[in-house]
């Protein structure tokens, strides 16, 4: 699993991925597999449905996020994962000569990376010590034994100064390893438990500095390893099936793992995958139970207390925080509340808050294309920044909030298609893995206009206030900006667009952030407007009532075209919001209205959008609060949202 085809010039430190004959992947550069497991040959047959590996979702498959579960626990738990669930989603293997079925049991136990155990089936090769040390040698990522802190330039520990006694590379010294552990990163280097050093990310002396302060992990204590039990206890055999629904359905759209890095991290001691970031992955996964055909059938284990452990964790990670805290973080903030017909609770914005604190702390807002780190650990932390940079922008937009980091203070350039890892070579030529990559740049494109649109005008501090006439104009060349975007959209992204892929698609979240990004401006002016004397309002009312309409019929051709199985799609959590946004728009431009002909034509299409929510709702539960809004406004009466009540 996760493992990707370096590409990195040079040659031996290139990675090749390569799929055996019978759909295992290894890697190139080691002997086959002594052992090969059979499998189902036939793809997915509903989207529903997770029964069956196929190569059009990245290569992920229920043995080995079984044998990825138990690796998890196998250092606090001797029961190996029950199979009775896990089966029932094999069928039975027709192929001659093969000596399993369902009816006879499937080891589903066995540890895919413990080739020494015997009679288990190793359906991957173990890659060597120096194979692994040599992939993520140099790595600021890599090793969950060192914690980081970028050094800012004006930090109390002044790069210009500590750059002289600053090291080139890092690694630790671990004393007392087991010897039966599986092999991490940490087998030499100049830091001892408990010590701390300067690391040199760059050598260029004309800027500042690139440096980390780095301190080596205390290690696991007893509340973690107590914790870890908590959520084997409460998912057990729904861990696996669980985690392949993260990495099939919802991973493609929140691009924030490193393939080949996890891979290796399945090679280490998996208590140091993080409590935070496997109980956010769990209890993310949660929300697709009703979806799986085999989970539907099973009672859902508490989804609130699993959300409640992966915030403590999130907490507790704190002190001693690394890249897996911070993808923690931004994972937390994509968890839905549990009543998704009334407004957010504070927990969202300020698990960003933590987010952003992390993403400065880390040095993820600095570009670095130049640093000293594997090409790898670059693509990961480019696209850590942006998933981020995504969450964060659509939230403060909807909340009405400045953004916690200002573009002004980053400097990472937009993500490209070289960016994104694949497990080999022909998955790169796949249709999910090309639609993915193009959905989250746009997107990503779509956020840094949007991020821009807040700092710049939406909530930007003046000492003097500007004119109507020039926040007229700079809305004018924002809208213009918007339109170009919305222009340049790439075909598969439109809502009309059909496929027969298993993978959830993102046109529906896309398309809509466009119209809400048009909204964002739009709403401002008319609240400035409203708020103007008589003859400002006069002179632009007009104009910003006919783009209003304009845009609210748009966003009414738009939701009226998705199908059935589109509202079924990924959706990202901020589009809830979004669609709350696009409720309270309707009543908006309603009470800009100052005629009965324009009220109606308003009232005519708010009354569209109503029925269209109320008739998806059940199907799509993130409509719950746009709908909660209009049915309360409904109640007491259109009518009331006029200007004259301003």
């Amino acid at each position: 699993m996760l493992r990707e085809e370096k590409e990195a010039e040079g040659g031996s430190d290139k990675l090749q991925i390569q799929e055996t004959t019978t759909g295992e992947i290894h890697l190139a550069s080691l002997d086959p597999p002594n052992v090969t497991s059979e499998r189902p040959s036939s793809s997915l047959a509903a989207r529903e449905d997770l029964h069956e590996p196929t190569s059009e979702t990245f290569g992920l498959d229920l043995p080995f996020t079984i044998d990825m579960w138990n690796l998890m626990f196998r250092d606090i738990a001797g029961e190996s994962i029950d199979s009775e669930i896990t089966r029932q989603s094999w069928k039975e293997n027709s192929q001659e000569g093969s000596t399993k079925t369902q009816d006879q049991g499937e080891d589903l136990s066995g540890f895919h990376l413990e080739a020494h155990v015997a009679n288990v089936a190793n359906r991957f090769e173990v890659c060597s010590v120096a194979q692994m040390e040599n992939y993520i040698s140099g790595s600021v990522d890599a090793d969950e034994a060192i914690k980081v802190q970028y050094l800012a330039e004006n930090s109390y520990l002044d790069p210009f100064l500590y750059r002289a006694i600053a090291h080139d590379s890092v690694t630790i010294v671990e004393h007392g390893r087991s010897p039966n552990a599986i092999p991490t990163s940490r087998m030499a280097g100049q830091l001892n438990k408990g010590g701390m050093l300067i690391r040199r990310l760059s050598n260029s002396r004309k800027d500042t500095p690139s440096l980390l302060f780095v301190r080596s992990d205390p290690g696991l204590s007893h509340n973690d390893i107590k914790t870890k039990e908590q959520i084997r206890h409460l998912i057990n055999n729904y861990g696996p099936r669980l985690l392949l629904i993260y990495f099939r359905f919802i991973n493609p759209s929140l691009p924030l793992f490193s393939r080949s890095l996890f891979y290796f991290g399945t090679n280490q001691n998996m208590l140091e995958f993080h409590n935070s970031l496997l109980a956010t992955l769990l209890t993310l996964a949660m929300d697709w139970w009703s979806v799986d055909s085999i989970l539907k059938q099973h009672t859902m284990p508490s989804d609130q207390l699993l959300f409640k452990i992966a915030r403590q964790a999130v907490m507790e990670d704190q002190d001693m925080p690394n890249y897996s805290s911070l993808q923690a973080c931004i994972l937390l903030s994509h968890k839905r509340p549990a009543d998704l017909s009334k407004p957010d609770t504070p927990f969202t914005w300020m698990i960003l808050s933590i987010a952003a604190s992390l993403a400065v702390t880390l040095g993820y807002n600095r570009d670095c294309a130049e640093w000293n780190i594997p090409d790898w650990d670059k693509k990961l932390r480019k696209r850590i920044w942006w998933t981020y940079v995504v969450q964060e922008t659509w939230f403060a937009a909807c909340y009405g909030r400045p953004l916690h980091i200002r573009t002004s203070s980053w400097n990472v350039p937009e993500l490209t298609a070289s960016d994104f890892e694949s497990y080999s070579t022909g998955e790169r030529e796949s249709t999910d893995f090309k639609y993915s990559v193009k959905s989250f740049c746009y997107l990503a494109k779509i956020s840094l206009l949007v991020a821009d649109l807040c700092d710049s005008f939406l909530y930007k501090e003046e000492a003097v206030p500007r004119s109507f006439d020039t926040l007229f104009t700079i809305g004018k060349l924002y809208l213009h900006r918007i339109s170009l975007l919305d222009a340049s959209c790439p075909t598969d992204l439109y809502i009309s667009t059909k496929t027969g892929s298993q993978l959830p698609r993102t046109n529906g979240s896309v398309q809509i952030s466009v119209e809400v990004a048009r909204i964002l401006v739009l709403r401002y002016l008319i609240h400035r407007v409203l708020s103007s004397d008589s003859s400002v309002y006069e002179m632009y009312s007009g104009t910003l009532l006919q783009w209003s309409m304009d845009c609210l019929k748009r966003i009414y051709s738009l939701v009226s075209a998705l199908r059935v199985d589109q509202v079924r799609y990924f959706w990202y959590s901020w589009s809830r919001l979004q669609f709350a946004v696009i409720a309270n728009f309707f009543l908006l431009v309603h009470s800009l209205a100052t005629n009965d002909e324009d009220r109606d034509k308003i009232r005519d299409l708010m009354d569209s959008f109503r029925w269209w929510l109320g008739c998806n709702k059940s199907s799509f539960a993130d409509l719950s609060l746009a709908l909660n809004f209009l049915d309360r406004a409904y109640l007491i009466g259109v009518s009331k949202f006029t200007r004259k009540e301003y």
